[in-house]
């Protein structure tokens, strides 16, 4: 079950095919499983901060989804909205 989730994430993610068979195959090993988690959550992450939303211990929290929601439904794109000033200092600034 694992592994399937981790390739679903991971091609959402547009990583390569052969990242996603190394991933697959590297989970099957005990330990090794672990750091290959902790690669690709941190991949996402960083991924997800591009787009300046703020990921805490347990994702993305449902504010930020509704920031996200309420990007789509208007004529904006995503990545204007992204582009806004925000007035949180957890976020990290851009340069």
């Amino acid at each position: 079950m694992t592994i399937l989730l981790v390739v679903q994430l991971m091609r959402a993610m547009h990583e390569r095919t052969l990242a996603i068979a190394a991933a697959a195959v590297l989970l099957l090993v005990p330990w090794v499983s672990v750091i290959t988690l902790l690669v690709i959550n941190h991949r996402a992450t960083k991924i997800l901060r591009r787009y300046r939303l703020r990921v805490g211990m347990l994702g993305v929290s449902k504010q930020e989804f509704g920031r996200l929601a309420a990007a789509l439904r208007t004529s904006r794109t995503l990545q204007e909205s992204m582009n806004e000033p925000t007035d949180d200092p957890s976020l990290p600034k851009e340069q």
